[in-house]
């Protein structure tokens, strides 16, 4: 199966198909759902936005439009290798259905049984469900273990399946949020209180919360090579000149007997390092919680890995591979990357688009203030 999946640059080297399951509002599967390949979608996975995955351009026929409701039901769609393997791509709900009356000159399609009406859908995947308010006010004291406060969040957000990496963090203050904040900043803030990537839904449809690796620790999920697996056309590297951050501060922005903050600081031999350049860039993040500069630095630690504004970013193409997933790290010219963006039009002989962000974030920094 891998050699399917790593052949060389010339997208016409393998026969893949796409299909797609019907879900209920539990993601319980209920049939197959025909879709209009003529026009197919495209996925893209974006590690910054808000809801990180979302399918554009998704059409169903009379047939299914009739039959789908579009408020209450979901979409997982599977792409399929020519030796009967199966990679899901994720689970997605309408977020906007556009249902359009199609005539072929001055004829309708379709006489005498009803009118041709088609759907053309955006689609975004569960990130939406819980990117919405909290009906109430969501609080944690001393002591309480970020992960029972994770877990508790996921659960009043009706996500079906997830996983949580272990983490003894807890909660220094009390912190608390108004019912107006959505339940999705809740648990990223939750998260990176723990040094964790924001909330995502993997390609199976799961909810995952990880913790950020040290990219020295990691090994690469994927390996590109220029004239390999890489098309030539449009490879493309830049750099973030003036506002690449070299420094991220977080300070606890509630009261405190003392203050409590932390820093983490890009490597000397980063490009963009203020040993480098001579000029901090910073980011600063108020964040509730945190209970000693030890974990003020470990959460910073986790903006700047997370963080899109690295200092240099890498474009390519490839034929597609449906394993990428949320937070990749890759290796590209014999440097560790982390995958900021991947898209893919749900056609074999189209490419698969990447975007790459050369992370620096290795290590801890040093806690300019030591806890006392």
């Amino acid at each position: 199966m891998t050699d399917l999946l790593t052949l060389g640059n010339n997208l016409g080297q393998r026969a893949a198909s796409f299909r797609f399951d019907l879900l209920d509002k539990q993601n319980s599967y209920i049939r197959p759902l025909t879709v209009d390949m003529s026009r197919p979608p495209t996925i893209t996975n974006n590690i910054n936005r808000t809801v990180k995955r979302t399918m554009s351009g998704f059409h169903l026929p009379p047939y299914e439009t009739d039959q789908v409701n579009t408020l209450t039901q979901r979409v997982r769609p599977w792409m399929v290798m020519q030796d009967g393997s199966e990679y899901p791509l994720g689970i997605f709900l309408f977020a906007d259905a556009t249902r359009e009356l199609v005539l072929s000159g001055s004829v309708q399609l379709t006489s005498g049984t009803g009118e041709a009406w088609w759907t053309d859908g955006t689609m975004a995947d569960q990130l939406a469900t819980i990117n919405q308010g909290s009906r109430g006010i969501n609080f944690y004291g001393p002591g309480h273990l970020i992960y029972d406060a994770l877990v508790q969040q996921l659960n009043a957000a009706n996500v079906q399946t997830y996983r949580i990496d272990a983490t003894d963090a807890v909660i220094g203050d009390w912190v608390v949020w108004k019912p107006n904040t959505n339940r999705l900043q809740v648990i990223n803030e939750l998260a990176s209180m723990a040094g964790m990537y924001s909330l995502y839904f993997d390609n199976a449809g799961e909810g995952v919360v990880r913790q950020v690796p040290t990219l020295d620790a990691v090994e690469p999920t994927f390996v590109y090579q220029a004239g390999g697996n890489v098309l030539m056309n449009g490879i493309s590297e830049s750099d973030d000149q003036l506002d690449a951050y070299n420094t991220y501060v977080v300070v606890n922005s509630g009261f405190t007997e003392r203050p409590i903050w932390g820093e983490w600081q890009v490597p000397p031999e980063a490009p963009h390092s203020y040993a480098n350049r001579g000029f901090w860039v910073v980011k600063e993040i108020n964040q509730q919680g945190v209970t000693s500069n030890t974990q003020a630095a470990r959460s910073a630690k986790a903006y700047g890995q997370a963080d899109f504004a690295a200092y240099r970013w890498a474009n390519f193409s490839t034929a597609i591979d449906p394993r990428h997933d949320t937070f990749d790290v890759s290796l590209w010219r014999d440097d560790k990357w982390r995958e900021q963006m991947w898209a893919f039009t749900l056609n074999d002989r189209s490419p698969m688009r990447h975007e790459f962000r050369r992370v620096w974030a290795n290590d801890l920094a040093d806690i300019i203030e030591e806890d006392a």
